[in-house]
């Protein structure tokens, strides 16, 4: 059998970002790399996996990471190059944020493939979203403030106004996000709940 013709739209790229993630634990860097091309694509951007098909249209999603990776959509197409489903898979996927997920399968469901009447009813694809982290304009640093259970669990998150320096509504809501996905060791003779915080430091 003929194995799926991978492509890249050069026209819907993402920028590189880089996020600094400090008091709370550790520090990490996230860096999106540059254009992708040829086979699966090895930068920031969409490619797609649709025998005989090319796009018309693979709009990007309405969303930015605070971590760079990478979220496969699997997709069905109908002869005229709608998608008429769209969801988010495990394997390939490496962000685990569920928001990304439905905002990534929205984006799909809104692309365009070319036409083939001789393709199947309804052809299976695959759609690959390379998401880099969030970028800010200005250097700056957001704090979030967290409470911790004796499990590790971050039970809430809200950014504090006391050490952050950036104003984006946007960017502080990534990164409550962010710091409820994050994971601290258990403690079983800490408090019942525990104060702390991290910040983000953007350059």
């Amino acid at each position: 059998p003929q194995s799926e013709e991978t492509k890249i739209d050069q026209n819907a790229l993402f920028t590189k970002g880089r996020v600094k993630k400090g008091s709370g634990g550790s520090t990490g860097v996230g860096e999106g790399s540059g254009k992708g091309s040829g086979g699966e694509g090895g930068g920031s951007g969409i490619s797609f996996s649709l025998e005989g098909r090319g796009s018309t249209s693979l709009p990007k999603p309405t969303a930015t990471s605070t971590e760079n990776g990478t979220i496969v959509v699997t997709i069905m197409v109908d002869q005229e190059g709608n998608v008429v489903s769209a969801k988010a898979i495990l394997r390939g996927t490496t962000l685990r944020d569920t928001n990304l997920w439905r905002r990534c399968e929205q984006a799909a469901k809104k692309s365009k493939f070319t036409a083939n009447p001789d393709a199947p009813e309804l052809q299976g694809g695959k759609i690959n979203l390379v998401l880099p982290a969030a970028t800010s304009t200005k250097n700056g640093t957001i704090v979030v403030a967290i409470m911790v259970d004796q499990e590790g669990n971050v039970v809430s998150a809200r950014t504090r106004s006391r050490g952050t320096l950036l104003d984006d509504k946007n960017l502080r809501k990534l990164c409550e996000q962010a710091a409820k996905e994050t994971k601290f060791t258990a403690k079983p003779d800490a408090p019942e709940l525990q104060q702390g915080t991290i910040t983000y430091i953007f350059r």
